[in-house]
């Protein structure tokens, strides 16, 4: 498991936007997952894990970002409230 990974997932299933503030301001990155599949490969990248969880404040942080889930067979949506959010 790569360090820091757990961490990450905890801290978006638990809501907690302090502590994704602070693992984003020492450059986590977004791209690899966080949550790994039970054998260890593969795995759910954070902006799949909040949509999947429908966790809002979660979704409108990583926007901001840059990090938005494309739907299949559509373009990424681009409701206006997912760019409004707390700041770094």
């Amino acid at each position: 498991m790569v360090q820091g990974e757990r961490a990450f997932y905890d801290a978006i299933v638990n809501q907690k936007l302090d502590s994704l503030k602070l693992l984003l301001r020492h450059n986590y990155d977004l791209d690899m997952p966080c949550k790994l599949d039970y054998d260890g490969s593969g795995g759910k990248a954070p902006v799949r894990v909040a949509v999947d969880r429908d966790l809002a404040d979660i979704q409108r942080l990583l926007a901001r970002l840059g990090y938005v889930l494309a739907l299949p067979g559509g373009p990424p949506t681009t409701n206006p409230e997912m760019t409004m959010g707390h700041t770094l």
